[in-house]
């Protein structure tokens, strides 16, 4: 979580911001979430977490 840290903030800017966000990114940051097997709780590849949050935050881009 640590390495994800500038990631995750950006994230989180990006979802007080006035700015419109995609649906698939909402949705897959949920499904982030909410998996307690997934890479925000369960050890796993050192990348998992930094590799789907930049799925999210891309998601989150898509809005059109």
């Amino acid at each position: 979580v640590r390495e994800a840290r500038p990631l995750i903030l950006t994230i989180a800017q990006r979802l007080r911001s006035n700015s419109p966000v995609g649906a698939a990114g909402i949705a897959r940051l949920r499904a982030l979430l909410a998996n307690g097997t997934g890479p925000c709780y369960a050890p796993s590849h050192p990348d998992a977490l930094i590799t789907e949050l930049q799925a999210v935050a891309d998601l989150l881009d898509a809005h059109n």
